[in-house]
């Protein structure tokens, strides 16, 4: 994400430059569930490594089979083209 942040450079600070944002929301859950079954007991590799799958197999997995239709239906121009009004 791209945000417009004043520069201390500019005069009176009224310019601005380009800069990024990142978005943390995402790993703050991964963060808490390595913390949470490191304190249940597993050790660090293993609770990391967990996360990691768990992520992989949830998140990334089910993107290959959609990403193998959106190219068949494009092939075929089965998509919808959008409107004049949506561009």
């Amino acid at each position: 994400m791209s945000v417009a942040v004043p520069s201390p450079l500019s005069e009176n600070g009224a310019g601005a430059r380009r800069g990024t944002v990142t978005d943390r929301t995402a790993t703050t859950p991964d963060a808490a569930l390595v913390f949470a079954l490191t304190a249940v007991g597993a050790p660090g590799q293993t609770a990391i490594s967990a996360v990691i799958g768990y992520r992989l197999l949830t998140g990334w997995l089910p993107m290959a089979p959609a990403l193998l239709v959106l190219g068949v239906l494009a092939r075929r121009s089965a998509l919808p083209r959008p409107s004049r009004r949506d561009r």
